[in-house]
């Protein structure tokens, strides 16, 4: 129902309340003063004016709800209506006509107080900028000349170079043919940014560095992930000029940056940016702590922080350039250990023992992962690509070994336990102690995780026995290309006397300086012959039993008889088979040989014996076998006795 007041006089005041509907409503009672947007209530209230503008959207039409408003585009076609009640008929009529000058102004509700500059014109330039009134005082007007038609209707446009909700006014004092004052005003509308421009994007901390706008992974480096970075946004209108008043609403908005991945990259991985920009002053604002916690490069979009701006929905600005490229900030180790004795079958996967011999091989196992400034966050898109153009991975730890350093990975070594003794990677004339890495046989990085292979060695020098070393420590120190190290050491391998740590412990083993040893063996000629075998290692000041091996073994094939003595001769005697190879336990093996046959019938003497092909970190002796020799001074022997 739309109710008038036709009896009412200028400047009347009426409430109008609702009651007494003969049917319920379901929905509750509204009131809508002056065709406004309503309201939830039972009552209004309104004032009524027998002369008076109406800002219409039509050349005779109602009044406008003038929707939102872009900064610094022009509005539609709107119609300052001049209009006054007929003494006689009580209806609307034209209150002016023709060429005339009506005085504008606009008020600032949201944000409450205008930018100090007149920034609202009306029909376009700055000769028609309208005067600026803060929220609840409009008293400033500037003229504005204006056509009216013969039904008072004069057509316009305005443009707002700011933000906020504003509204218009228009007045004109009484004068000449025009009896009574005009006075209207149209309702609150919200005008919105344009968008933003970011500016100023460099390193936060010192050296400061500004964005380079790397095109690919190939490109110069910008901070590592997670890092902070600074950046000013620039609220702007549609002409570029700055929408000063954005941030000084009555709850302040806000600028959010949205991140996305440059395409063609092999990126994934795209998390949200973290940080915020501080407050607005004169449309512009700076952020210090934005972070991105990815490897890559981006591009980034400034968008209203709550999507929202001030209920006239979002506005996003112009997206950057590139931004990065973004890199590990750090390494971290998990999963260390040390695989003992690789180099045996049925060992070269987790390994066999407790211990590894000098010169026998032995692989440092381990996971690193690349992670962001955090030290939590795992960089997805730290990917090793055969493209370099996508190859935002800087570390390659298969990569060749040059002699005299520990790899790319940065391999060192150190006996942890009394006496502490280093172990500098071996150059290229080794020499006791050193360490010698081989190149990894696994290990390149898919999503920000390598999970590594190392073969290494410790130098055995054949002409002078060393150690024990009963905690041997194996640590890494890895550094790609951009700089990005482990997160923490934990490990020193370069002091005698333990100082500054310089590596991450991958894991610990027990290292033995090794050598084989057979045993002399003596017995009847009517029987076999056992012989003994032993692993053993140098204890610091002799050989010992090396109790820990239950690993090393050779063929019998490899077991060379040679120079044979008195009555025995080549081919009188061999290695009894089965088994074929000759197995530790304990440190303690031992083998047969057949008594002697064929020939003449005498076979005493003896044969020389060594093994062939033991490897060198676990050299062997001479030693001889020989028959028909008996214990001590006895004349006799026993039956199977040795066997």
């Amino acid at each position: 129902t739309t109710l008038s007041y036709p009896a009412a006089a200028d400047g009347a005041a009426a409430t109008v309340t609702l009651s007494g509907e003969q049917t319920v409503a379901v929905n509750p009672r509204k009131c809508c003063p002056d065709g406004a947007g309503c309201a939830v209530a039972d009552s209004c209230s309104t004032t009524f004016n027998t002369a008076g503008f109406i800002f219409s959207g039509s050349a005779g039409g109602a009044a406008a709800t003038i929707p939102a408003q872009v900064a610094g585009t022009p509005s539609a076609t709107y119609y300052l209506r001049a209009v006054k009640t007929n003494t006689t008929t009580k209806a609307c009529e034209t209150a002016l006509a023709g060429a005339t000058a009506a005085n504008f102004a606009y008020e600032c509700n949201n944000p409450a107080t205008c930018y100090g500059a007149n920034l609202m014109s009306v029909n376009g330039g700055t000769a028609t900028d309208i005067a600026r009134n803060n929220n609840g005082s409009v008293s400033s007007y500037l003229p504005v000349s204006m056509t009216f038609d013969a039904d008072g209707n004069a057509p316009f446009t305005f443009t707002y170079s700011d933000v906020g909700q504003v509204k218009l006014y228009a007045a004109k004092a009484a004068g000449g043919p025009l009896l009574s004052a005009l006075a209207g005003a149209s309702n609150a509308f919200v005008v919105r940014p344009s968008g933003f421009v970011l500016s100023g994007i460099q390193q936060t901390a010192a050296p400061n560095l500004a964005n380079p706008a790397a095109a690919d992974a190939a490109g110069a480096k910008f901070v590592k992930a997670g890092e902070a970075f600074s950046a000013t946004a620039t609220a702007v209108t549609s002409t570029g000029s700055t929408a000063y008043n954005f941030g000084q609403e009555t709850v302040p908005e806000s600028v959010k940056l949205t991140p996305a991945l440059v395409a063609g990259l092999g990126l994934t991985s795209n998390p949200s940016v973290a940080g915020a920009f501080g407050a607005f002053a004169n449309g512009v604002a700076t952020g210090a702590a934005f972070a991105w916690s990815e490897a890559g490069i981006i591009t980034l979009t400034p968008g209203v922080s709550d999507g929202d701006y001030l209920g006239a929905g979002d506005v996003t600005g112009t997206a950057t350039g590139n931004v990065g490229r973004f890199y590990a900030a750090q390494f971290a180790l998990s999963g260390g250990t040390i695989a003992n004795r690789t180099d045996i079958a049925g060992c070269t996967v987790a390994g066999c023992g407790s211990f590894t011999y000098m010169g026998e091989q032995m692989n440092a196992l381990f996971t690193l992962t690349a992670k962001a400034a955090d030290g939590a966050t795992t960089l997805q898109n730290y990917n090793w690509s055969a493209t370099p153009a996508n190859r935002f991975a800087k570390l390659d730890p298969v990569a060749s070994v040059t002699a005299g350093t520990g790899g790319p990975l940065g391999l060192g070594a150190v006996n942890s336990a009394a006496t502490r003794t280093p172990f500098p990677p071996c150059g290229v004339a080794p020499a006791h102690p050193c360490l010698t890495p081989a190149q990894a046989t696994a290990g390149v990085f898919a999503s920000g995780v390598a999970s590594i292979t190392v073969p290494l060695t410790l130098y055995r020098d054949s002409a002078s026995p060393a150690g024990p070393y009963a905690a041997l420590d194996i640590g890494v120190a890895p550094q790609d290309s951009d700089g990005a190290l482990m997160a923490a050491y934990d490990l020193d391998t370069v002091n005698v006397v333990a100082g500054a740590n310089n590596h991450t412990k991958a894991g610990s083993t027990v290292a033995r300086y090794g050598r084989l040893r057979l045993s002399n063996a003596h017995g009847s000629e009517l029987l076999p012959l056992p012989v003994a075998v032993s692993a053993q290692y140098w204890g610091g000041s002799g050989y010992s039993t090396n109790t820990l091996d239950n690993n090393s073994l050779f063929a019998v094939a490899d077991i060379i008889l040679n120079n044979y003595k008195k009555n025995l001769a080549s081919g009188e005697t061999g290695v009894v088979t089965p088994p074929a190879s000759v197995v530790f336990t304990g440190g303690i093996a031992a083998y047969r040989l057949a008594k002697p046959g064929g020939g003449d019938g005498r076979y005493d003497g003896s044969v020389d014996m060594a093994v062939n092909t033991l490897s060198a970190y676990l050299p062997g002796n001479t030693a001889r076998a020989t028959f028909g020799v008996y214990k001590g001074g006895n004349e006799f022997i026993y039956l199977r006795e040795n066997y």
